[in-house]
């Protein structure tokens, strides 16, 4: 019926609501979370390259030392030591050191915050799986230097929990609205259509839907119904016997 589609509606609306606005503050306190994580493991990796580049001030093996560093941290992809030197407003660059078979680098178009890299530490992303990361490299031999280095970003291990969760919640949702349309708008949609039945004049003995939910409520009707059939029974024999009077009583004519 027309009426009751805003009830089933309802039925389906009072549980999935709240699921998606659960799945909503899931969703965002996963993604804060990530963003805070991803900020803490990107202040790590400057903050460890700039330490490996304080080292290799001092140091005469610096490809000993870069091997070392791999093999001591496998996240680090590549590691190299690069000499920037400026020619008027241009700058040039070459690999005094490469560390690593993996990298983006290009000197011939570097990224601008690997100019930067030479007076504070900068990152940038590579892609989703990767960024990197270049700081200061200086001593006594060269004014301007970069350790540059590509490392893996934070993995998000918990990406493929989350989206089991979200996944949970909405199809909890749909199963509460399921339920919820089965324990109360089919037993109301059932007495609806029996007193219709009963408006109609037609005689119903059809079993009628009913939950503990609506169980009250499908008494009271019920009753209305016995008493409404009641009324018309003994008004059709009111009627009845009326007319029969009439009858009877009528003059006869000759």
């Amino acid at each position: 019926m027309n009426l009751l589609r805003g009830l089933r509606l309802n039925c389906f609306l009072a549980a999935l609501i709240p699921c998606l606005l659960a799945c909503i503050g899931l969703a965002y306190q996963d993604m804060r979370n990530q963003q805070q994580t991803q900020l803490a493991y990107t202040s790590e990796a400057r903050h460890s390259l700039s330490t490996y580049a304080e080292l290799l001030k001092h140091l005469s093996h610096r490809e000993t030392y870069l091997e070392a560093i791999q093999k001591g941290d496998d996240r680090w992809l590549c590691l190299a030591i690069i000499n920037v030197n400026k020619n008027n407003q241009d700058y040039s660059l070459n690999i005094e050191m490469l560390n690593g078979s993996q990298t983006q680098l290009e000197i011939d178009n570097p990224h601008p915050l690997l100019i930067k890299g030479q007076m504070e530490a900068q990152h940038w992303i590579l892609s989703t799986s990767s960024m990197a990361v270049a700081c200061p490299l200086r001593n006594e031999l060269r004014d301007m230097g970069v350790l540059y280095g590509e490392i893996r970003t934070h993995a998000q291990e918990n990406n493929l929990t989350m989206i089991f969760i979200l996944s949970g919640c909405l199809f909890i949702g749909i199963l509460i609205s399921i339920y919820l349309s089965h324990r109360i708008y089919k037993p109301i949609e059932s007495l609806c259509d029996e007193a219709e039945a009963v408006m109609q004049g037609n005689a119903t003995t059809a079993a009628i839907y009913k939950s503990s939910e609506t169980a009250h409520v499908a008494s009271s009707i019920n009753d209305l119904l016995q008493q409404f059939q009641a009324q018309n029974s003994n008004m059709s024999s009111l009627d009845s016997g009326s007319l029969d009077s009439e009858g009877t009583q009528a003059p006869q004519h000759e």
